[in-house]
């Protein structure tokens, strides 16, 4: 495991996470510790874990949920006693609504899951990335939270670009704050919905 990267993926079960992991799993110099808030009903993980039995872990991380954060940071600890790479990837786009009709609640879960959850997870990480040569902490985000693009996207997704363009900021001040990590940063996705 020491010439191995260590890596965490969170959103693991499906989408780009899951695109993600499936890409680390057939590099042999990985050990990946794959993120989902529900590990049992996550089949194509299990199958990726069970087809990688001694590199690829399906663990519980639940976005903002501290206590669970610093859990899996204990079993990440335990296994591999240190983390490489954090792929900050768990995120939620649950709301298309115009301005005059998002709930307010919509808004605060966005951000809770978008902004608070990624940062709740380099609170829980950074220790072990502290025990990398080259640490990492790379937070997925997307186009939809451009400020510049905003009156371009003709998309109605309030809580979402907002609490993307905050993670942004949030990305951008932690590379800041912590110039041992070698990187720290928000990755857009190429998920990105511009008018015709």
């Amino acid at each position: 495991m020491s010439q191995s990267t260590v890596y965490l993926v969170t959103g693991a079960n499906r989408g780009i996470g899951f695109a993600i992991v499936t890409l680390l799993a057939s590099r042999p110099d990985t050990v990946i510790f794959a993120g989902a808030r529900n590990p049992s009903g996550a089949t194509d993980l299990q199958a990726l874990a069970k087809a990688h039995p001694d590199r690829f872990r399906v663990i519980k991380v639940v976005s903002a949920d501290k206590e669970n954060n610093l859990e899996a940071a204990k079993e990440i600890q335990r296994v591999a006693g240190r983390l490489d790479v954090v792929i900050a990837n768990a995120g939620i786009s649950e709301c298309i609504a115009p301005a005059l009709e998002v709930p307010q609640e919509e808004m605060v879960k966005h951000f809770e899951v978008n902004v608070n959850g990624p940062l709740v997870l380099f609170q829980s990480t950074y220790s072990l990335l502290k025990a990398s040569k080259t640490p990492k902490f790379v937070a997925i985000s997307t186009g939809l939270g451009s400020i510049t693009l905003a009156g371009e996207i003709d998309v109605q997704v309030y809580p979402y670009g907002a609490s993307r363009a905050a993670l942004n900021w949030v990305a951008r001040k932690l590379h800041h704050d912590f110039p041992d990590l070698s990187e720290c940063t928000a990755k857009r996705s190429p998920h990105i919905f511009l008018p015709v």
